[in-house]
Order: structure tokens, then sequence, then C-alpha cells
């Protein structure tokens, strides 16, 4: 038998390898920080700034987009800022801006018929912080 010539194996290429360091860590995410109440409500009455100042109807929508309060108001943005003013109850404002997310305001002009929409909202929505009155 013929003996069997050695062949060399070719050897696997050099895998280089970039040395990691503490700062590369460091760019992973970090888990976010839930905001505070008081600085959540610096958010919502900036939000609440912006809505104008005219009659109609607004709502205060989650963060899914719906509704947790409905009413109605003559100067929109004043009435919907006392929703995020300390009063009575500091939890219940406090579990109010924890729940709110945006403000939106339909322009009505007619008191009455501000009203009707303010009715028909409460009525589908069932939002929370409505009391039941047009049940």
């Amino acid at each position: 038998m013929p003996k069997k010539a050695l062949v060399a194996k070719p050897k696997p290429p050099k895998v280089v390898r970039k040395k990691t360091s503490k700062k590369a860590d460091s760019k992973q995410p970090k888990a976010v920080k839930p905001i505070k109440p008081t600085a959540k409500r610096s958010v919502l009455f900036k939000k609440a700034n912006r809505l104008p100042i005219r009659p109609g109807l607004y709502a205060w929508l989650d963060d899914h987009g719906t509704p947790i309060y409905v009413g109605r108001a003559k100067n929109i943005r004043k009435r919907a800022k006392q929703h995020l003013k300390p009063g009575k109850s500091d939890k219940d404002v406090a579990r109010f801006s924890e729940k709110a997310q945006r403000p939106v305001y339909k322009y009505v002009q007619q008191p009455s018929y501000a009203h009707k929409l303010e009715k028909i909202a409460v009525r589908a929505y069932k939002p929370g912080y409505n009391k039941n009155l047009f049940f």
C-alpha cells in the first residue's frame, strides 16, 4: 500500500474580536423610569393651555384613546385646567393625572346643543370619572 501523504489542513481564519469597554455597556437601553405624578401633571397642564378659550365640549383621553372624562364649559381651557389643580382631594387629582394623556375638544356655541352632545358622549363611552348623571 502506498503511503498517504500528509496534507496540512488549512487553519480557520482568525476571528478578530473587539475589546468591549465599560462605555459600550452604558449605551444599552436603560429601563424607562415612570414619570412622577407632579411632573406628568405639569405636562398635562401645558397641553390644557393649548385649548381654546371658547365654549364647547371637551374630553380627557387615556393612553388607548378612550375618554376618561367628558364635560362641557363656557371656557374650555379654564375648565380643563381645573381637573389638574389640587383641591379637595390630592389623591383624586393624582389618580386622574396618572390616567389622562391628552385633552380633546369640540367647539359648540349653543349651550343646549353642548348639553345634548355631552349626554350622548357620556352614555356612549361611560367614562370612569363622570358621575352617573345621564344613565
